[in-house]
């Protein structure tokens, strides 16, 4: 059961850093800001999922944690791409 609480409370804590994320972004309208508000975003579904893989009796873990792997790719991508970009895209 503490994992399922663990779990649960960093997506609670990633879901708030995308909304704030996202509240930075409608004042700023920074590219780099966007995309790293889409990195938090898709760290809330990575962690969404995975809670709800704990919850449930019967996962296919091996399915679950490609999946959190490729999630995790898609983030490295983001913050890469945010990382890189000209400044022209603040």
């Amino acid at each position: 059961m503490e994992l399922e609480i663990a779990a649960a409370l960093v997506t609670v804590f990633m879901l708030a850093v995308t909304i704030l994320s996202a509240r930075s972004y409608a004042r700023t309208g920074s590219r780099k800001v966007l995309i790293v508000t889409t990195a938090f975003a898709v760290f809330f579904v990575k962690g969404a999922l995975l809670s709800y893989g704990l919850m449930q009796e019967e996962v296919d873990w091996e399915g679950l944690i490609l999946w959190a792997l490729v999630l995790d790719a898609v983030v490295a991508i983001l913050l890469f791409v945010a990382i890189i970009a000209k400044r022209g895209g603040e």
